[in-house]
């Protein structure tokens, strides 16, 4: 029993850090950059799983016909708006012509979402 037991001076080296002797070839630079490869290994793990995680994100949104008809409830101003803003988060940008923008009105909502709808067609 007593050959397996540890002294003090053995169980606190144990439990240094691994390093490389002082001598051994490359030194203190090359403990420098190995700690550097592992960081950039690290870094790249933790992108690849953010991409992975917010490519699963992207596929699960519901699709633009699906968050229109959640609109259609709202009411007739805060719809358009709504609308709008749906419109710019999906990097479309309506034609802005006489028709849909006459001065001094807001457009209105059906006419929106017909728009919306023409320009997700175009675009996909």
């Amino acid at each position: 029993m007593s050959e397996r037991q540890m002294d003090v001076e053995t169980m606190l080296g144990g439990l240094n850090d691994i390093r490389l002797p002082p001598e051994a070839a490359g030194g203190v630079l090359a403990e420098l950059l190995a700690a550097a490869g592992v960081g950039l290994v690290l870094a790249w793990l933790v992108c690849l799983l953010l991409t992975a995680k917010r490519w699963r994100q992207e596929k699960s949104l519901p699709t633009l016909e699906a968050r229109v008809c959640r609109l259609r409830d709202l009411p007739e101003h805060e719809r358009g708006v709504a609308l709008l803003h749906l419109a710019r988060s999906e990097g479309m940008v309506l034609p802005i012509d006489g028709s849909l923008y006459k001065p001094g009105t807001f457009p209105s909502s059906e006419e929106i979402e017909t728009r919306l709808l023409e320009s997700r067609g175009k675009h996909a």
